[in-house]
């Protein structure tokens, strides 16, 4: 997540796909000082379970939430990975 305009505290929310849609697996949130070109990272750990293999790939989801202050552009707070395949 990157900044250009003022310091913020940002939630970020991790979902991972299951066969009723995404599931939500982990949530964290930091700030994210002004900085242009640099970025912040979160982090997230994941265990792949059975389920994950019998369906033999899933997909996460991250989106991300500006706490406090007005979202210029929420529309662009949301990413998905490519297929993960689990075997």
């Amino acid at each position: 997540m990157r900044n250009a305009r003022y310091a913020e505290d940002v939630e970020v929310r991790l979902y991972r796909s299951g066969p009723y849609g995404y599931e939500e697996i982990g949530a964290q949130t930091q700030p994210v000082p002004v900085g242009r070109g640099k970025g912040t990272t979160f982090s997230f750990r994941y265990v792949v379970t059975a389920e994950d293999g019998t369906a033999g790939k899933l997909t996460f989801r991250a989106v991300a939430a500006v706490l406090r202050n007005r979202d210029a552009l929420p529309a662009d707070n949301e990413l998905l990975s490519p297929p993960v395949r689990v075997s």
